[in-house]
Protein backbone atom coordinates (compact mmCIF):
# COMPACT_ATOMS: atom_id res chain seq x y z
CA UNK A 1 0.00 0.00 0.00
CA UNK A 2 1.39 3.41 -0.97
CA UNK A 3 1.50 6.23 1.53
CA UNK A 4 1.83 9.92 0.84
CA UNK A 5 4.89 11.50 2.43
CA UNK A 6 3.90 14.15 5.04
CA UNK A 7 5.59 16.90 3.04
CA UNK A 8 4.02 15.90 -0.27
CA UNK A 9 1.84 18.68 -1.51
CA UNK A 10 3.47 21.20 0.82
CA UNK A 11 4.25 24.52 -0.80
CA UNK A 12 7.76 25.87 -1.14
CA UNK A 13 8.15 28.75 1.33
CA UNK A 14 9.71 31.85 -0.27
CA UNK A 15 11.23 34.80 1.64
CA UNK A 16 11.89 38.11 -0.17
CA UNK A 17 14.65 40.62 0.64
CA UNK A 18 14.06 43.89 -1.20
CA UNK A 19 13.84 47.54 -0.17
CA UNK A 20 11.27 48.37 -2.86
CA UNK A 21 7.83 48.19 -1.20
CA UNK A 22 5.97 47.37 -4.40
CA UNK A 23 8.12 44.28 -5.02
CA UNK A 24 6.79 42.49 -1.95
CA UNK A 25 3.19 43.09 -2.90
CA UNK A 26 3.63 41.87 -6.45
CA UNK A 27 5.65 38.82 -5.41
CA UNK A 28 3.24 37.91 -2.62
CA UNK A 29 0.30 38.09 -5.00
CA UNK A 30 1.99 35.94 -7.63
CA UNK A 31 3.47 33.34 -5.28
CA UNK A 32 0.31 32.94 -3.23
CA UNK A 33 -1.67 32.14 -6.38
CA UNK A 34 0.78 29.39 -7.20
CA UNK A 35 0.03 25.78 -6.35
CA UNK A 36 3.65 25.15 -5.41
CA UNK A 37 4.95 28.42 -3.92
CA UNK A 38 3.93 30.45 -0.87
CA UNK A 39 5.19 33.89 0.17
CA UNK A 40 6.16 33.48 3.82
CA UNK A 41 7.90 36.75 4.68
CA UNK A 42 9.92 39.75 3.66
CA UNK A 43 12.65 42.10 4.85
CA UNK A 44 14.08 45.34 3.55
CA UNK A 45 17.46 45.14 5.32
CA UNK A 46 20.25 42.67 6.03
CA UNK A 47 19.41 42.46 9.76
CA UNK A 48 15.73 41.99 9.00
CA UNK A 49 16.56 39.26 6.51
CA UNK A 50 18.66 37.29 9.00
CA UNK A 51 15.99 37.64 11.70
CA UNK A 52 13.16 36.66 9.36
CA UNK A 53 14.98 33.70 7.88
CA UNK A 54 15.99 32.43 11.31
CA UNK A 55 12.38 32.69 12.49
CA UNK A 56 10.51 31.43 9.42
CA UNK A 57 13.01 28.89 7.99
CA UNK A 58 11.99 29.38 4.34
CA UNK A 59 13.01 26.95 1.63
CA UNK A 60 14.10 29.75 -0.69
CA UNK A 61 15.18 33.40 -0.41
CA UNK A 62 14.87 35.84 -3.29
CA UNK A 63 17.39 38.61 -2.68
CA UNK A 64 17.78 42.03 -4.30
CA UNK A 65 21.42 42.55 -5.23
CA UNK A 66 21.48 46.11 -3.87
CA UNK A 67 19.38 47.58 -1.12
CA UNK A 68 19.77 50.38 1.39
CA UNK A 69 22.30 49.46 4.07
CA UNK A 70 23.55 46.29 2.39
CA UNK A 71 24.04 44.24 -0.71
CA UNK A 72 22.79 40.87 -1.83
CA UNK A 73 26.16 39.19 -2.15
CA UNK A 74 27.24 39.82 1.44
CA UNK A 75 23.78 38.80 2.63
CA UNK A 76 23.89 35.53 0.70
CA UNK A 77 27.37 34.72 2.01
CA UNK A 78 26.01 35.21 5.54
CA UNK A 79 23.32 32.59 4.96
CA UNK A 80 25.88 29.88 5.67
CA UNK A 81 25.09 30.31 9.37
CA UNK A 82 21.71 28.68 8.68
CA UNK A 83 23.15 25.57 7.03
CA UNK A 84 23.28 22.55 9.36
CA UNK A 85 26.69 20.95 9.77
Amino acid sequence: MARQHPSAGAKTQVFLVDDEPSSAGVCACCWNWSRTWRFCGEADSEDGAFDGIAELCPHLAVVDMSFEGGDGLSLISGFTRFVPR
